[in-house]
């Protein structure tokens, strides 16, 4: 059912203004933002259509587009333009190279594909819409049946409404095609499981494949390798795949290294050379100290926010407290691979906290990887661009 679209007009504030100019898409909570009728679906200011998200904690509205339109016609082309930017999206990607190299990529990136809060994820022949942004609540049915039309090969649809709020957080729910949660996809001829409906997370980050393809034999090739915080092992997989000599995962959960296992055997026949660790890292970045063991390539990758056991840390905190404990087990002129994935922390600022923390000890930075190929961001939008990683060489 075709929505009845309101629109109601406010006033910005002067610096929300400067950086819709500069072409920034959010509109962040302020005194402003509290006048906005929470009723409406669009926010009328100036010359710019803003769509309204009340239900959102912080970002309380996001750029649509910058027009001179009225609010009758913005009403009333609003669903041409949201199929038109949704065809956009899909025609870009048909026909790049990632296509041969993997079966797991975006379709629609949010903003960057002027979709603000929208995704569209592929995971082999399983489409996932996932709405970050909950006005398109309202609009389900007319993004599922554009995409229904144009990715008809799809084998199953499923949508996720993606919370802030880590207790409000759902799997994907089934919409059509064949119901088949449990399967495989490939990247980079490795092969990954996995299993839609049951958790949040489905066994792989996307927005990090084109940072894989970038980290390859010489980080891995008859190197010991750890990998902190191991998830289901994406990084783990690869080193295998290059040759290390020994690879330690270490993850404090132990269904998410009963999949990263289940990943191996997979793709290896032999696994020997393979560590499961289920500790904290904290733990464990003690016990390799005490033991003065020492690893060739180091790769980090906490999550943005957890909780310690005492208290509840950001990845700036960990980085703090642990990247000398991880810089000491690195062996000389090998590498430190820490990434830093919250949009609250530029790449500058994180650049300059490695720098901070290691001071005079030996080191350079070697690589810096950010986000790329499906997943570009907008530029000007440093929110978007919020995975952010860095090579450190130990000299």
């Amino acid at each position: 059912m075709k929505p009845n679209l309101k629109s109601s007009k406010h006033q910005l504030h002067p610096h929300s203004i400067k950086y819709l100019n500069l072409g920034h898409p959010w509109i962040i909570k302020d005194t402003f933002t509290e006048k906005f009728n929470p009723e409406a679906d669009f926010i009328i200011s100036s010359e710019f259509v803003l769509l309204n998200d009340p239900e959102h904690n912080r970002i309380k509205a996001r750029l649509w587009q910058k027009t001179n339109q009225s609010e009758q016609e913005v009403a009333k082309n609003f669903e041409a333009e949201l199929v038109k930017r949704i065809v956009v999206a899909l025609k870009k990607r048909q026909g790049l190279p990632f296509h041969n190299e993997r079966e797991n990529f975006f379709w629609i990136f949010s903003e960057a594909d002027f979709l603000p809060g929208l995704q569209l994820l592929s995971l082999n022949k399983n489409l996932i819409i996932s709405f970050y942004a909950y006005y398109w609540k309202k609009y389900e049915d007319i993004i599922v049946k554009v995409i229904q039309n144009e990715l008809p090969n799809h084998t199953s649809l499923w949508i996720q409404y993606r919370s802030e709020n880590q207790s409000k957080q759902t799997p994907p729910k089934f919409i059509s095609g064949k119901q088949e949660p449990i399967f495989l996809i490939e990247e980079f001829g490795l092969k990954y499981n996995i299993e839609i409906g049951n958790a949040y997370d489905f066994g792989i980050y996307t927005d990090m494949a084109s940072i894989r393809k970038q980290m390859g034999r010489e980080l891995f090739a008859q190197k010991s390798v750890l990998n902190l915080f191991s998830y289901t092992g994406a990084f783990t997989l690869q080193a295998m795949k290059y040759g290390a000599k020994h690879v330690a995962s270490v993850d404090s959960s132990s269904v998410i290294l009963s999949v990263l296992e289940k990943n191996l055997a997979t793709n290896f026949s032999d696994i020997s050379t393979h560590q499961s660790v289920c500790k904290k890292a904290e733990a464990v970045l003690r016990d390799y100290a005490k033991n003065k063991t020492i690893f060739d390539t180091i790769i980090c990758d906490p999550p943005s926010a957890f909780y310690d056991g005492k208290k509840r840390k950001s990845v700036k905190d960990f980085y703090q407290e642990k990247l000398m404990e991880l810089f000491d087990i690195t062996a000389k002129n090998g590498n430190l691979i820490v990434f830093c994935n919250t949009h609250t922390f530029s790449e500058d600022n994180f650049v300059q906290l490695i720098k901070k923390i290691l001071g005079s000890k030996p080191f350079k930075i070697k690589t810096s990887y950010r986000l790329g190929e499906d997943c570009l961001p907008l530029k000007n939008f440093p929110e978007g661009n919020y995975l952010k990683g860095i090579c450190i060489q130990k000299n």
